[in-house]
């Protein structure tokens, strides 16, 4: 992601708030100090980008059921259905 136009005036805007940068500067100043904090936020996004993929989890590889569990699965369902207590079969 890259910085925005509005993202940099927004961080030059608290950075002025905070007292980092002074309230009013030459143009030079300005461009000078446009670059630096551009450089920061974008550093600040490449990490943050960085951590979010480390923290997604690694998918699981699908993997077709294994041999007689798809068979396992349709008796347990029926022993649910045609249960002892309810003869009536449930749809």
């Amino acid at each position: 992601m890259n910085v925005s136009t509005e993202m940099l005036q927004a961080a030059m805007k608290k950075a002025s708030e905070a007292g980092l940068l002074p309230r009013h500067m030459r143009d030079e100043e300005v461009l000078m100090n446009q670059d630096l904090v551009r450089a920061v936020v974008q550093a600040a996004l490449d990490a943050a980008l960085v951590e979010r993929n480390r923290r997604l989890p690694v998918a699981a590889p699908i993997l077709p059921p294994a041999p007689g569990r798809l068979q396992e699965e349709q008796q347990e369902h029926r022993r649910f259905i045609y249960s002892d207590a309810d003869p009536i079969p449930v749809f």
